[in-house]
């Protein structure tokens, strides 16, 4: 199957409880939601003016997606009723490269930027970050949660670095 956006693709993903739906972010600014069985019915929905960088699904909850992009902001969005995202999360300095979204928590989220960071969230408790961790010294490019290990993330970037740790912030979610 093939799906024209019209635009450049900068991430796509599987919904983790459907096996037909899948989520893509493209440089128009949008966020396409396509289900596979029914391929002439996708949402598309603007999210963001500049680029859409990032897109992940909840594991939790099916009708929680999260998006990242040009605009420095993480944001969380409901598929059922898209016509404003549940929460923005904003202070990052440049632009969201990646969003992870917890395999343990249902409303942590893992983001990195272009301003070298990667940055913990809990889009339910506030649209503040939890926590800033800066160990890189180029730009933070990759990003996931260990899904054995509560707690542990594992991030790279072009400092030819990866590292694995444990947030502080996620400490007391266990």
């Amino acid at each position: 199957m093939t799906f024209p956006t019209f635009s450049p693709v900068h991430c796509a993903t599987w919904a983790p409880m459907s096996p037909n739906e899948f989520g893509c972010v493209t440089a128009d600014g949008k966020l396409r939601i396509i289900d596979t069985s029914v391929p002439q019915q996708v949402s598309v929905t603007n999210v963001f003016l500049g680029d859409v960088l990032a897109c992940a699904w909840s594991k939790h909850d099916s009708n929680i997606i999260v998006t990242g992009g040009s605009d420095c902001s993480v944001k969380v969005w409901d598929t059922r009723n898209m016509t404003s995202c549940l929460v923005e999360l904003t202070g990052c300095e440049y632009p969201i490269r990646k969003v992870q979204c917890s395999p343990h928590h249902r409303s942590t989220v893992a983001s990195i930027s272009y301003d070298l960071t990667t940055r913990i969230w809990d889009w339910e408790s506030s649209d503040r970050c939890k926590e800033i961790i800066k160990h890189h010294s180029e730009f933070v490019y990759g990003l996931d949660f260990n899904q054995h290990r509560p707690g542990q993330l594992a991030d790279c970037a072009w400092d030819s670095l990866v590292h694995v740790f444990s947030p502080t912030s996620l400490h007391n979610l266990r």
